[in-house]
């Protein structure tokens, strides 16, 4: 509902009036306090409106004509509140979303999940999106909370995940139900800002950090999903006045992490040692070799800046300003010792650039922070955040999560990223559908196991691991870190009888395509020889025609007249000549031509790829 209002022309704070104006309808008095205006809005919408804006509201109705104001308190006057189009808008938002729910219980329903109704279904979709998305959006409140260890996604949360996912890819009408609830969650999430008429202006300035996975996904080294919202996120940001900036620092990282891959992945045993991660993922689906990897190495800063990162050294350190690193870095850290490690000491100098940057300028909103690390990884934001406030730190971190930095970007301009809140929900559907680090290795032992004792070749098991079909059956199968032999050896099973099945389908396609090919070609051909043998008709009955008037004719024309039939006429005595034949002759050979030259570029392609 609030996107409607949003896109009916509505301000940032005037897509909240109509809710107003409903609560007062609502309210049986003629007076009221603006705290049990909100708490109706609350009750009849579920939406939490801060005490000041809605002051700011009602302050608007009372200008409208709608409302006084006396002794901090609202009258209700005479102008009648046209309220209706609030519960009917209402009522359609809950029928569309009431389908999308029940299309989750049957898809849950058939997974063995029962879910007794079309509330909890929707419960379920609610959490789904609060957990994974709206709760890292625009909450800029200072205090902290202790970071909670993730236990990884339910099984209600994964059977949610693959539903979402699946909705997204028929991009059909429950995925235009989908976008306009996460839309809709966005801009419910302007009352969280301190500054809400800051939502539409642009960044002033703002130079945007990033961290090396998201430059990865940029880079469409880590799925489709997330290449597409990554580079979705950088127009958008460039759009509304940031910079994006990558630290020399990181492209040093980036290229520590190649060169593992680089090492490892030319081998059997080492294909098996990588980390499961959508690098790993990409190089095994690609079928890289070292010399692939080693390129991209290469070419890190050339296709960096293409996409529109300006690389830079990170800013000379200046102690009164970067705060106490030392404490950072136990902060980064995992666990206790690791405080060196590579990781940890390339966040610790990112966040050290970006205090650098601001030289101790504060700014309650990050329209005027100056500069901010951008990373996609929680832990790391929620420790950045906590240390930055116990260090004392005023106004906004120095760091952000990408899908809050990304709130902040679409409320500028929805509508030069429509699609983006869609797509990003796509990569965090993936990413939940992961199995855990356990699990996956658990399920990669039991792989080298079958590879010793023959029952499986290095390379099935390659494309086991790179296909994206074996998290989707992990998944579905609940496989964990306690599964056993049987289970996971099913699992292997179904992902072999699928890609198998896939290589059918994309063999069928090629074939389907190559008649496609085969048929055009043969009615080219058709057609060519049929023009040339008409006309070679025609220069038959003109030569008869001049043998038959005489006269005197010129030189090109008897030629073209004469010539033809004396040639063919010879053929004819010869061995039998017939135009007939001829017209076969030639559409036989032309078609095999024209098919030929058809398909060449597509084998070039193939060839390339």
């Amino acid at each position: 509902m609030l996107k409607v209002n949003f896109d009916s022309g509505h301000d940032h704070i005037a897509m909240f009036g109509p809710f107003v104006l409903d609560a007062v309808a609502s309210i049986s008095r003629e007076d009221m306090t603006a705290a049990e205006v909100g708490q109706v809005i609350h009750s009849r919408d579920g939406l939490k409106i801060p005490l000041n804006t809605l002051k700011t509201l009602l302050g608007r109705a009372v200008k409208d004509g709608y409302l006084r104001r006396e002794a901090g308190k609202y009258f209700r006057l005479d102008k009648p509140i046209d309220a209706e189009d609030v519960p009917r808008e209402r009522i359609a938002a809950e029928h569309r979303q009431r389908r999308l729910a029940s299309a989750l219980r049957e898809m849950a329903d058939r997974q063995g999940i029962k879910l007794a109704t079309d509330d909890e279904a929707l419960a379920l979709i609610l959490c789904f999106l609060e957990r994974y998305h709206v709760n890292l959006a625009l909450d800029e409140s200072p205090e902290v909370e202790e970071a909670q260890q993730d236990d990884g996604p339910t099984a209600d949360e994964k059977a949610t995940a693959m539903f979402l996912r699946g909705v997204v890819e028929e991009d059909g009408e429950l995925a235009d139900v989908l976008d306009e609830m996460l839309q809709g969650y966005v801009l419910q999430n302007t009352l969280l800002l301190k500054d809400v008429d800051a939502a539409s202006r642009n960044f002033q300035d703002l130079r945007v950090v990033f961290d090396s996975p998201l430059l990865f996904a940029a880079l469409g080294l880590r799925g489709t999903a997330l290449e597409t919202s990554t580079l979705e996120l950088a127009r958008l940001l460039r759009d509304t006045n940031a910079v994006l900036e990558v630290f020399e620092t990181t492209i040093s990282e980036m290229r520590r992490i190649l060169a593992v891959y680089e090492e490892k992945i030319g081998t059997s045993q080492g294909r098996g040692e990588l980390r499961p991660s959508a690098l790993t993922r990409h190089f095994l689906g690609k079928r890289s070799q070292p010399s692939d990897v080693r390129e991209m190495a290469g070419l890190l800063e050339l296709r960096l800046k293409k996409l529109g990162f300006n690389i830079r050294e990170a800013p000379t350190r200046i102690p009164e300003f970067t705060l106490d690193e030392t404490a950072l870095a136990k902060e980064l850290a995992d666990e206790p010792g690791n405080e060196q490690i590579p990781r940890v000491q390339h966040d610790v100098d990112c966040i050290a650039g970006v205090l650098t940057y601001r030289r101790g300028r504060v700014s309650a909103s990050l329209d005027t922070a100056g500069a901010v690390f951008v990373s996609s990884g929680g832990m790391t934001v929620e420790s950045g955040r906590s240390w930055y406030f116990r260090q004392g730190g005023k106004g906004f971190p120095p760091i952000v999560h990408v899908i809050a930095l990304s709130n902040y970007a679409w409320l500028k301009r929805p509508a030069s990223a429509s699609k983006l809140k869609v797509h990003e929900l796509m990569a965090l559907c993936n990413a939940a559908l992961r199995p855990s680090p356990k699990a996956w290795s658990h399920f990669v032992e039991h792989l080298r196991r079958l590879e010793v004792e023959g029952e499986l070749s290095s390379e099935e098991l390659t494309t086991i691991v790179a296909s994206d079909l074996t998290e989707n059956v992990l998944a579905e199968r609940g496989i964990d870190d306690e599964s056993d032999a049987e289970s996971l050896t099913e699992v292997i099973e179904r992902v072999k009888a699928g890609y198998k099945d896939e290589a059918e389908a994309a063999k069928d396609e090629a074939a389907g395509l190559r008649q496609g090919v085969h048929r055009t070609a043969e009615q080219i051909a058709m057609w060519a020889s049929w023009i040339f043998v008409l006309g070679l008709a025609a220069s038959f009955v003109t030569g008869a025609a001049v043998g038959l008037l005489g006269g005197t004719k010129s030189i090109p024309v008897i030629c073209l007249a004469v010539v033809p039939l004396a040639v063919f006429g010879l053929l004819s005595l010869w061995n039998g000549f017939q135009l007939r034949d001829l017209r076969v002759r030639i559409q036989t050979t032309l078609a095999a031509r024209v098919e030929v030259w058809m398909t060449e570029p597509e084998e070039a392609t193939k060839t390339s790829e």
